[in-house]
């Protein structure tokens, strides 16, 4: 029972901390997973767990394993931020990549695009490739008209 609770404060810890070096708020974490912001920050303070699913769309999220926000793990295994080749995982120097940065409309696409699957995005980078693609043709036509008149 004891280890357990060591795993829970590892997990509200861990989950805390990258969410801060990502520089994005508990609603907006909760708003991309389609969540209460009150439910996520039981996760972090330790009040509840969240269920599987939600823990890998968490570790999708930070771009961790699961294993790592469990506490079974103490690196990162990446998913694509910190990379194989390094040997540790520092919280110094390795953040998650601050998206703080970004406008919100980025932040919570960047979190919603994380969640999904690669055909899931696949499909998400065809459609954006087609919509700019398609206001192409326009803009050039427009463009050609100015010149003629």
């Amino acid at each position: 029972m004891r280890e357990n609770n060591k795993r829970k404060s590892v997990f509200a810890s861990r989950l805390r901390y990258l969410r801060r070096q990502c520089g994005i708020t508990q609603k907006e974490i909760a708003q991309s997973m389609n969540i209460d912001r009150s439910t996520y920050a039981y996760y972090e303070t330790d009040r509840t767990n969240p269920d599987l699913n939600t823990l890998r769309r968490l570790a999708l999220i930070f771009q961790v394993s699961t294993d790592y926000l469990l506490g079974i793990e103490d690196q990162p295994v990446s998913t694509g931020i910190f990379r194989d080749n390094e040997p540790s995982f520092d919280p110094e120097t390795k953040i998650t990549g601050s998206l703080s940065s970004l406008t919100d409309d980025e932040r919570l696409f960047i979190l919603l695009y994380r969640q999904l699957d690669d055909q899931q995005k696949e499909a998400v980078q065809a459609f954006a490739m087609d919509s700019i693609n398609s206001d192409l043709p326009q803009a050039r036509d427009e463009e050609d008209s100015e010149l003629n008149e």
